[in-house]
C-alpha cells in the first residue's frame, strides 16, 4: 500500500489497523499525530479538515484512527515493512 500526504495518513492507519492483508508500505510525507497537529505552524488551518483535537467532542474520534497514538509496540504487534518519506520541508 502507498499514499501521500492525506494519503499518508490514510496508508499509516491503514498499515495500524489490518496489518497482516499488507507486505509493505510507503508513507509519504504523513500527519499521524491527529491529537496534536494544531500546534504545527499551519496546523490550526488544518481543523476545518480534520476537525480539532482540542474540542472534547471531536477528540475520541481522532484518537480512534490516529498513528501515532495506535501503534503497538513490537512485542504485541508484527506490521509490515515501511517505508515512511518525508523532508525537511515538510511540516
Amino acid at each position: 500500500i502507498m499514499g501521500r500526504s492525506n494519503g499518508g495518513l490514510m496508508t499509516a492507519t491503514v498499515m495500524e489497523q489490518i496489518p497482516d492483508r499488507l507486505g509493505a508500505v510507503v508513507v509519504g510525507g504523513p500527519l499521524i499525530d491527529m491529537l496534536n497537529f494544531h500546534d504545527l505552524q499551519p496546523g490550526g488551518t488544518w481543523t476545518a479538515e480534520y476537525g480539532d483535537p482540542r474540542d472534547p467532542d471531536m477528540r475520541p474520534f481522532l484518537a480512534s484512527y490516529s498513528p501515532m497514538q495506535n501503534i503497538a509496540p513490537a512485542s504485541k504487534q508484527r506490521y509490515p515493512q515501511p517505508l515512511i518519506i518525508t523532508s525537511k520541508d515538510d511540516d
